[in-house]
């Protein structure tokens, strides 16, 4: 199942898919669930590799994983919708949205990115992806977001190591492929203490739209969003819900 309902919603005027970063699952959105407009029906994407797909190998390109989530688009519920995604789930969104262009599939009305940097630029300096696990497990620590509660446990790990190599695969693989901007609304949010994306990296994502872009930053690092739900929520449900009028 790739879709994830994570909030119970009886009159939905507007569906919120929330895309993960590396190593995650859709579950870290269900703190959300209480914060946001009763209206907006609040949808996990769950990929392979994790949670209840943990058997499930993880993509490692972006190609076969965004043409396997455009099959899912095609039979989810004619209701107006919008994409959330942090990290390497702003990559996956954006990519998807461009394949559902190819396919001419309906779009989002709103793309919301959230500690990424916007796709043309480079993407990581040093490869992590293939280390032992010794170095991968400390680069790991060093990017932070993951307990380390977590990272000491080897039986834990045993089974978030090929998850978090598949998510670092894909990511430090991306390769960008020059396109025409998406004609849909941008909104590009991160930690103002984010070592790894600045707020330049930001704003650069207003290359890649031809309709209205904003940028805000929140206190914290490249995991804010973990720390200050509610502040993101409040923020960004206007933009979303301006889909009536535009």
């Amino acid at each position: 199942m790739w879709l994830l309902p994570l909030k119970a919603c009886d009159a939905p005027q507007l569906q919120l898919y929330c895309f993960p970063y590396g190593g995650a699952g859709p579950s870290l959105y269900k703190k959300w669930a209480d914060a946001i407009d009763p209206a907006i029906q609040l949808v996990g994407v769950q990929l392979p590799g994790r949670e209840r797909r943990i058997k499930e190998p993880a993509f490692t390109q972006m190609r076969p994983l965004v043409k396997s989530l455009a099959k899912v688009w095609r039979h989810r519920p004619d209701l107006p919708y919008a994409f959330f995604g942090h990290s390497l789930g702003a990559l996956v969104a954006y990519e998807l949205i461009l394949e559902l262009r190819r396919q001419g599939l309906p779009l989002p009305l709103r793309l919301i990115v959230s500690g990424s940097k916007a796709p043309h630029l480079n993407r990581h300096p040093e490869q992590i992806n293939g280390l032992p696990d010794a170095a991968f497990i400390e680069a790991i620590r060093q990017l932070g977001g993951t307990p380390e509660a977590v990272l000491q446990n080897e039986l834990l790990m045993q089974v978030f190591l090929p998850v978090l190599r598949a998510d670092f695969t894909l990511y430090e693989n991306y390769h960008y492929e020059q396109n025409a901007p998406i004609d849909l609304p941008i909104l590009a949010c991160g930690g103002r203490s984010d070592r790894e994306v600045s707020s330049s990296d930001l704003y650069a994502w207003s290359e890649h739209t031809e309709g209205v872009f904003d940028w805000q930053l929140f206190e914290g690092d490249h995991f804010y969003l973990d720390a200050t739900p509610k502040l993101l929520i409040d923020y960004f449900t206007p933009f979303i819900q301006r889909h009536q009028n535009s």
